[in-house]
């Protein structure tokens, strides 16, 4: 989300956060698409804990050999 340390990433933090935000007839369609990108990386964010949660419990709760 940030071009910092990757040349290829979305920049949307910098967008957001430095006040640069699209102004403009298409800017309504750009704010809803921007929105998808973070809920999309948010939803897989979720996803990830989640399955770390589950890989955890089933080695903690495994008998050992």
């Amino acid at each position: 989300m940030n071009k910092s340390s990757f040349n290829n990433a979305l920049d949307l933090r910098n967008r957001y956060s430095h006040g640069t935000q699209p102004s403009g007839d298409d800017s309504e369609d750009i704010h809803e698409l921007n929105y998808m990108i973070f809920l999309r990386m948010f939803i897989l964010i979720i996803i990830k804990i989640n399955d770390d949660f589950c890989i955890y419990t089933e080695n903690k709760f495994k008998a050992p050999n």
